[in-house]
Parts: C-alpha cells; sequence; structure tokens
C-alpha cells in the first residue's frame, strides 16, 4: 500500500478496498486523480480519504506522483533505555524530529543530523529502518512531495532532551506508547504511521 498526507487528508493506493469507514473507495484511472483530491482537500473543511483500489499498486503509485517534485528528507523515533520514545511538540502538534537532507548527505547521517539538532541529544544509534512517509504541501508556487526516511534510534544517556526552539519545537517529551496513544493534542497524519510500523514490528 502507498499512501501521501495533504494536512489532515490522505490518499492511498491498495490492491484491495479498506474495511475501515469514512473512506471513499474509487478504482484507479487516470494519474489526475491525485490533483482531483489535492484540490477536494484544499477546499473541504474536513479530511479528505481516498483510497484508489488497482491490481498494479506500485505502477499507479509512480504514474500519480511523476508530476510532482520530490524533496528527501529523514528523521528519527527515539527509543531510550526505559523503552520510552522520543515526541516533541511543533506547531499546536505531536511530531517527531525530522528534517530535509542536505547535498551530499546519506538519509541515516540527514537522520541523525536532524534529531541531534532537534533534541540536542547524543550520541545515537541506529537500529534500523522504520518506513517511509510521503505529504504534499505548497512550496513557493507549486505543490510538493516530501519523502521522508523514518530510523528507529537508540539513546542510552541520562541527558534531558532540549527542543530547538528556533525550529518552533516548545517540548520534548519520552513517552510510551500507551502514554502516546492517550494524547489530547493533534498528532500528524505521518506520526501515527511511523507509531505504526514500530507496533507491527
Amino acid at each position: 500500500m502507498y499512501k501521501v498526507f495533504f494536512n489532515d487528508s490522505f490518499l492511498q493506493v491498495c490492491t484491495a478496498p479498506p474495511t475501515e469507514k469514512n473512506r471513499e473507495v474509487k478504482p484507479f484511472t487516470t494519474p489526475t486523480q491525485m490533483d482531483e483530491w489535492i484540490n477536494c482537500a484544499r477546499e473541504s473543511s474536513n479530511p479528505i480519504h481516498w483510497t484508489l483500489v488497482t491490481e498494479h499498486p506500485q505502477q499507479a503509485w509512480q504514474q500519480l506522483i511523476a508530476h510532482l517534485p520530490i524533496i528527501e528528507a529523514a528523521g528519527g523515533l527515539v527509543r531510550n533505555a526505559d523503552g520510552k520514545y522520543l515526541f516533541i511538540y511543533r506547531r499546536k502538534r505531536w511530531d517527531l524530529p525530522k528534517g530535509k537532507m542536505d547535498e551530499g548527505e546519506t538519509p541515516e547521517q540527514a537522520a541523525l543530523r536532524e534529531v541531534e539538532e532537534e533534541t540536542s541529544l547524543t550520541p545515537l544509534k541506529i537500529s534500523g529502518l522504520l518506513t517511509h512517509t510521503f505529504h504534499i504541501y505548497w512550496l513557493r508556487d507549486h505543490f510538493t512531495l516530501k519523502r521522508t526516511h523514518w530510523y528507529l534510534m537508540d539513546y542510552n544517556g541520562n541527558k534531558a532532551p532540549v527542543p530547538q526552539t528556533i525550529e518552533d519545537i516548545e517540548r520534548a517529551e519520552w513517552m510510551n506508547l500507551e502514554e502516546f496513544s492517550r494524547l489530547q493534542e493533534p498528532v500528524f497524519g505521518t506520526v501515527l504511521e511511523v507509531v505504526r510500523s514500530v507496533t507491527a514490528k
């Protein structure tokens, strides 16, 4: 399955209709369905969730994103010795540390750099790749697709995280997954995808 977010809306491409409710299910027919979904999501005050069903999801996905410029980013879900995970609170939502890759960086290098910059935690050790997420946003005069490489990282020190306020990060807190599930403030959809990838392992 392939999934892309735009604000609180998402479009997914898969081989069978989902079992969840509140999904508008359509057959994949043309790459312009991506633009149609974006326009619907922009104009609606409520999240728009589309599922495009096809026997060839990878081919459909490549066609849907072919006209969008892609920016590569990387980030991490940090786990401490107590088995808790680090989340940051930025722009009124819970998030994870991440950022754009610099020229010449590998995704792993970018993920470590961004997490260290946004939380001040070091040293960090990458345990493995968790997942990739996609979201669309308006950049200058066009829509751009950001692909983020997410890694599970381990931190075994005892230093408290320090949020990078210049990046609008207000808080950085350790939580177990049960505590995370009880959060009352909004959470970015991409962050939920990363957390699901951990629980699925």
